[in-house]
């Protein structure tokens, strides 16, 4: 399993999150409206992006409060 720093942009802002998934391709799947970095922005704080790390979700927990915010947009 590898972390992976994804990107979400609700319109007028965005969340920043790090999923956990056998590949990006995984999480494209499950979730196509996510962005997925190749590295952390220049804007992005070492600590902020330590504590990303830190809180990383399990692309399979389906009680996840950002994956299920998600999902409820698209209806």
């Amino acid at each position: 399993m590898r972390k992976f720093l994804v990107g979400y942009d609700y319109g007028s802002g965005g969340i920043w999150r790090v999923i956990i998934a056998e590949n990006s391709k995984q999480i494209l799947e499950e979730y196509p409206e996510l962005v997925i970095q190749d590295n952390k922005p220049s804007w992005m704080s070492e600590d902020m992006y330590r504590k990303l790390l830190s809180e990383a979700i399990n692309l399979s927990d389906t009680n996840n409060v950002f994956f299920n915010s998600i999902r409820s947009q698209r209806a």
